[in-house]
């Protein structure tokens, strides 16, 4: 039996606070928090630091947009049709880009990545860990979204099958045509799959969508055809956020430590984070890496906090409320009996610019020990 003992902690709540106690994992899975009784193969003294659950991004191009090399390790985007939902980001996800391992140094231990917003439909994202290994070894959830776009990347990348905002939002509401009549027929292939998850839902979809038009959109398609969704991104929710609060949408804000390097970017602006806190909106923080590396995910939340969101909320949206919003909740996101042994100690409040991450385990292994 393997087994971690982590005791003089600071332990994050699911509230987003901070609590003194300790931490027990057995065989990879978090078994006590708080008063541990009994004792450990292996004993960490955090020395009073913070201990997090591995934080997660929500939305990211890790593996699949591989750095440092060009269009030869770029597959996020497979522009031969306006549509492909058969595409599996786990396909075109390189396992051994070095983005999961920054990723890992910073206790980021999940992320959610896959296609990216060339196609009005362009495949599914998956969720994994951040450990070394091939693709089998790093997965958690497979597909766990559906990835979909509107506003200005498939008007611009798809110009000869969708020139404007009206033929986007045509074909998405073509594709949820497809996809109520796959559900009615019960088909089997590939693609009926996928579309008859969305329609039942049974798989959300990620719409990617900056603009407040283009967010209302999303909103009226969605609840046009009752499917679970998340809108990616949501750079001018601020702006709407009234009513984002009065339709229960959710979404994945970021990033935000970027220039405003095309149109849609006009209305960037920090505060979206505390304007959407502030209405009641559950929101998760991601880097959408490689625009911002996905190392910088607890600056991002650190940076919402300097626009206005609270410290509490800013921390939930790396951890808990992805973990929800990507289902993947049973498994990552808090420290709560039950759970993976996912397990960061920062030498500072991790949100602080200069916080290191000393300690990260996954599945109750130890990878990085700077103690």
């Amino acid at each position: 039996m393997d087994s971690l003992l982590i005791k003089n902690a600071m332990l994050l709540g699911s509230d987003g606070r901070f609590y003194p106690g300790e931490l027990l994992a057995v065989d990879g899975l978090i078994a006590q928090v708080g008063n541990v009784t009994g004792t450990a193969r292996r004993i960490i003294d955090a020395g009073g630091r913070y201990v997090t659950p591995g934080l997660i991004d929500a939305h990211c191009h890790v593996g699949i947009m591989e750095e440092g090399v060009g269009a030869e390790g770029d597959d996020a985007n497979e522009t031969s049709d306006l549509c492909t939902p058969c595409m599996r980001g786990e396909d075109g996800v390189n396992p051994f880009d070095p983005g999961f391992n920054d990723a890992l140094e910073a206790g980021v231990t999940t992320v959610v990545t896959g296609p990216g917003s060339a196609n009005v439909i362009g495949g599914t994202f998956c969720a994994l860990k951040t450990l070394p290994g091939t693709l089998e070894d790093k997965l958690l959830l497979a597909p766990a979204a559906l990835k979909a776009a509107l506003g200005e990347n498939p008007k611009r990348l798809q110009k000869s099958k969708c020139a404007t905002r009206m033929g986007s939002a045509a074909a998405l509401r073509a594709f949820l045509d497809r996809a109520v009549r796959a559900a009615e027929q019960e088909a089997q292939d590939g693609e009926s799959r996928i579309m008859s998850a969305v329609i039942k839902g049974e798989l959300p979809l990620k719409i990617h969508a900056h603009r407040a038009d283009d967010i209302l959109s999303a909103v009226r398609i969605c609840r046009q055809y009752g499917v679970r969704y998340t809108v990616e991104h949501c750079t001018e929710g601020y702006k709407i956020a009234d009513i984002l609060s009065k339709e229960g949408v959710r979404c994945v804000i970021g990033p935000t430590m970027i220039t405003r390097m095309k149109v849609e970017l006009a209305g960037l602006d920090m505060s979206n984070g505390g304007v959407l806190e502030r209405h009641g909106i559950e929101c998760a923080i991601s880097t959408d890496h490689p625009e911002t590396p996905v190392s910088l995910l607890a600056a991002s939340a650190g940076f919402a906090v300097r626009g206005g969101m609270s410290r509490e909320a800013a921390l939930r949206a790396i951890t808990v409320n992805p973990a929800r919003l990507c289902g993947i909740d049973s498994r990552v996101g808090s420290l709560e009996a039950g759970k993976d042994a996912d397990i960061v100690i920062f030498d500072a409040y991790p949100l602080d610019i200069c916080a290191r991450a000393v300690f990260v385990a996954v599945n109750g292994k130890e990878y990085i020990n700077k103690l």
